[in-house]
């Protein structure tokens, strides 16, 4: 009976934990849309919303892949897995940007 306590509390803490990594890239990649789409205007945050998953999604991929040592639940993965395509958005943005930019000065 208590080996099935111990394995219910270690699912229900992965359980949060995964929801949480998947929050945390939920909330980047909204940021991130807001900032290409402009349906909210947030005039004063200017590129702040592309740069904020460099410190943020390493911090939900950590507790994603903490999550699924724990307990191999799925929603503990896909958390690590979203925050990692919201981290390499802003390098793929930028590199892409400034490749365009090269070449347009080129030119």
């Amino acid at each position: 009976m208590t080996n099935n306590n111990v394995e219910l509390n270690k699912q229900n803490k992965s359980n949060i934990l995964g929801g949480l990594s998947v929050i945390i890239s939920v909330i980047l990649a909204a940021f991130i849309i807001n900032y290409l789409t402009d349906l909210i205007p947030l005039d004063r945050l200017e590129g702040i919303p592309v740069l904020m998953p460099i410190p943020f999604a390493p911090i939900g991929a950590a507790i994603g892949f903490t999550g699924y040592k724990i307990s191999k639940t799925k929603l503990s993965l896909w958390g690590a897995i979203l925050n990692i395509v919201v981290f390499a958005f802003p390098i793929l943005y930028f590199g892409t940007a400034t490749i365009i930019e090269a070449y347009l000065s080129i030119r």
